[in-house]
């Protein structure tokens, strides 16, 4: 989760948990935070708490701010940093040692389009920029161990692409 404002995210991880659990899957919802090392951390082991070991992570957590570049706060642009860069940054360096040891597992982070550049998107995209760098180097370092790292650069009409183009969004 976020710490985005207006963010939601507990019901909806929650919402999202249960439906999966009435379809009959196994699934957990964690409203520890990713950006921080600790969120992170306490995340990993809601996993392995939960399932005893842990396969997969997937980084989908974002916020988006649309302003343009000066406009955009400095602390914004530190909080896109934080939950869309270093939240998957804190969160796999918490998989890894797991993953290592089980000698496979699998790092997913979801970058943007918008990295390649897109009006009012300088944190977002520079963000996920860096995101998409992270995932290259976790790929590379991953493969000796049978860890392997995708990002997924999604093109979507999304929560937050539509709240950005609310008339009271920043």
């Amino acid at each position: 989760r976020s710490e985005a404002p207006g963010y939601t995210g507990t019901a909806s991880a929650e919402a999202v948990a249960e439906e999966i659990r009435a379809a009959g899957g196994k699934a957990i919802a964690d409203s520890h935070s990713v950006a921080s090392e600790e969120g992170a951390a306490a995340i990993v082991q809601t996993a392995l708490d939960a399932f005893g070991s842990l396969d997969i992570v997937v980084n989908n957590a974002g916020v988006c701010i649309s302003a343009p570049i000066d406009v955009l706060s400095p602390a914004d642009f530190r909080m896109h940093i934080e939950v869309n860069l270093l939240g998957p940054y804190y969160l796999a360096r918490s998989a890894w040692p797991h993953m290592k040891a089980a000698g496979c597992g699998r790092i997913v982070n979801i970058t943007s389009g918008s990295m390649a550049g897109y009006a009012q998107q300088a944190a977002y995209a520079s963000s996920k920029g860096g995101l998409w760098s992270l995932t290259r180097n976790l790929a590379t370092e991953g493969a000796p161990f049978g860890i392997k790292a995708n990002a997924l650069n999604p093109g979507a009409f999304t929560r937050m692409v539509s709240a950005t183009l609310l008339d009271d969004s920043p």
